[in-house]
């Protein structure tokens, strides 16, 4: 449960200091994608350890297209 915190508090994070840079819609698509790994993955299909990867796996990828699309980075 910890885990599952966290990745969602890396979500919140990574909105808050990227939101600008990404764009709302990708913002939203993210926490869409986010929300909809952790209905069906965790609460359908009843596999959380696979739901922690994949919404871990959603939160690198938010900061990595952040960075990419920055104009401060690199």
């Amino acid at each position: 449960m910890l885990f599952h915190i966290a990745s969602f508090c890396m979500m919140l994070t990574i909105s808050i200091l990227y939101g600008s840079d990404l764009g709302w819609r990708s913002v939203v698509a993210f926490w869409a994608a986010f929300i909809g790994v952790t209905v069906v993955v965790g609460g359908v299909l009843h596999a959380p350890w696979i739901s922690l990867l994949l919404k871990i796996g959603i939160a690198v990828a938010m900061y990595f297209k952040a960075h990419k699309g920055s104009s401060s980075f690199g």
